[in-house]
């Protein structure tokens, strides 16, 4: 396992990793990761939040603009540029895994989401496509670590008392 994107909370430290078959898993609290192959490489958080990214970006044509049209396919030039700064890449991510421990213990969501978005949005700074990108990348987010959550049984007690604690 190459672990990535630790979240810790008061009484709660979730970390999301990826196989080597870029499946998604999760430690819950108290759980050992299985162990590592001495020849995988650990991956930097910075390089998953961009795999992540990458996987979201091949899916741009499923985020929906403000006038519910979809994003139309990149161009060859457009898809050799960042999309957004790693830095907001890692915001969204990062927000994405926070909302969906949320969601897997019955707990609001979407008030997380929704001031990323209207912040990102009062700064004027980014394009439809940008914004439309960060909510597909947002939901992506939330799925994979879905998954992961899943796998190590779902929303403990303590994960929900933390998270309850956190909003």
């Amino acid at each position: 396992m190459n672990w990535i994107l630790k979240h810790t909370l008061p009484g709660l430290i979730l970390v999301l990793g990826f196989t080597a078959n870029d499946t998604v898993s999760a430690v819950a609290p108290g759980a050992k990761p299985a162990a590592q192959t001495a020849k995988a490489a650990k991956p930097t958080e910075d390089e998953m939040v961009l795999k992540i990214a990458e996987f979201a970006r091949t899916r741009i044509t499923m985020a929906k603009l403000p006038d519910g049209s979809f994003v139309p396919p990149e161009t060859a030039a457009e898809k050799a540029k960042p999309i957004l700064p790693l830095p907001v890449l890692k915001q969204v991510v990062n927000t994405g895994i926070y909302s969906e421990m949320r969601n897997a213990c019955g707990l609001d969501w979407k008030t997380g989401f929704l001031g990323m978005m209207d912040k990102e949005r009062s700064k004027k700074t980014w394009s439809q496509k940008q914004l439309a990108y960060m909510g597909l990348l947002h939901g992506v987010s939330m799925g994979m670590s879905s998954e992961a959550l899943k796998q190590r049984g779902g929303c403990t007690p303590q994960m929900k008392a933390a998270l309850a604690k956190s909003q």
